[in-house]
Formats: structure tokens, C-alpha cells, sequence
């Protein structure tokens, strides 16, 4: 999987491939898709990982809910520069290209200013491994900063 921009460091980019990566490990021999993961590099360099899940009770919550929890737990973790170096969330999706409907792992990587979004296109083969399909789509896309208020 090759995936180049200008617009993420070296460290950010190997992040995101590394996430994309793990994520797709997770849906291979699965029934269902995984719940979305943060994935956070320390400021010692170390990499960890997060399941998220929504909802009000263990158990509960919609795809919809998963997924803004993810977004919020990101959000504050890309606030904490002082423990935090990086973090993205993944997870699963459908992406739509040329009129054809097909799953992708999405990450999302927040910076100042920008959400970096990579879609990989993959489907299951018959062995249930994972087949990545194409080159990763990548998005930047400028977003507001919260207030301080």
C-alpha cells in the first residue's frame, strides 16, 4: 500500500498506513465490523490502541454512535500535546467511486486547522483475508477549532 502527501509528516503518514493497516487485520475471519479504534503515538513514541464504543450502556449504541464517540475521544486526545504526539480513528465504512458501493477502512487524523481523512477501498476474499482494492483516496479538509468558551 503506497500513500504519499505533502500534507502529513513522515511520522503521520506511517500512522495513518500503520492504522489502516491493523484495522483491516481486525475484519478479516469477522462476522461483523469491528468497533472503531483510536490509534495514539505517546510522546515516548509508543504506539497504543482504543476500541471506542457509544452508546449509554456496554453493548449498546449504534454504528452512528460509535463513531461520534471516536470523533470526540480524538478531538480531545489531538488537544493533549504534551502526551498525545499523533492519534487517528478507524473504521469501517462503505465508500461510493464511479457508482460502485464498496467497504473501506477510513482513518481520520486531526491537525490544526485540518482533518486528514485516508479511505481504503478492500474487500474479503475467500479465504476471509482481507484484499485491499485500488490506491487510498486521501482528503484534507479545513475544519474549525473548538472555543474556549
Amino acid at each position: 500500500m503506497n500513500f504519499n502527501t505533502p500534507f502529513l509528516t513522515d511520522e503521520a503518514r506511517d500512522l495513518v498506513l500503520n492504522a489502516t493497516l491493523t484495522f483491516s487485520k481486525l475484519l478479516e475471519h469477522q462476522d461483523i465490523a469491528p468497533l472503531p479504534q483510536i490509534f495514539v503515538v505517546n510522546t515516548k513514541g509508543e504506539t497504543k490502541s482504543v476500541v471506542v464504543q457509544g452508546g449509554r450502556d456496554l453493548g449498546s449504541g449504534s454504528v452512528e454512535d460509535h463513531l461520534l464517540a471516536g470523533r470526540e475521544v480524538l478531538e480531545r486526545l489531538s488537544n493533549l500535546p504534551d502526551v498525545v504526539r499523533s492519534a487517528v480513528l478507524a473504521y469501517d465504512a462503505y465508500l461510493t467511486l464511479g457508482g460502485k458501493k464498496m467497504s473501506a477502512i477510513v482513518v481520520e487524523m486531526l491537525e490544526p486547522g485540518v482533518t486528514h481523512t485516508l479511505a481504503q477501498g478492500y474487500a474479503i476474499g475467500k479465504d476471509g483475508k482481507i484484499e485491499l482494492i485500488g490506491e487510498p483516496l486521501y482528503r484534507a479538509q479545513p475544519r474549525s477549532e473548538p472555543s474556549l468558551s
